[in-house]
């Protein structure tokens, strides 16, 4: 018999064989959709983002989780938490850039 102690870790959650983790996205990203790098157990894969993607919203990797015991190629899922990273230090020209992007909001 071989016991196996998984220490927790902060970026990821395990609830049976399905992993939840939260990633950062920049904000251009999440406004306008693009491919992220994804950790995930069976190595890394790129990952679309869709455009317009909210902070908080959840993104499912079908077969990216633990695998089933006893259950030959079954998989739980890799849930993935969007975290939208708004960006600092910006220069006067983003600033005004912004700016002009909320008056179209009006």
């Amino acid at each position: 018999m071989i016991i196996v102690h998984i220490l927790p870790q902060l970026e990821i959650k395990r609830e049976g064989v399905n992993i939840y983790k939260d990633v950062k996205v920049p904000l251009y990203t999440a406004l306008l959709g693009g491919e992220m790098n994804i950790e995930t157990l069976s190595g890394t894969i790129k990952m679309k983002i869709p455009m317009g993607s909210q902070n908080g919203a959840t993104l499912r990797l079908k077969n990216k989780g633990f695998p089933y015991y006893e259950k030959e190629n079954s998989y739980g899922d890799l849930y993935l938490r969007l975290e939208i990273e708004l960006p600092q230090n910006l220069t006067e020209r983003e600033l005004e850039l912004f700016r002009e992007l909320k008056n179209l909001r009006k």
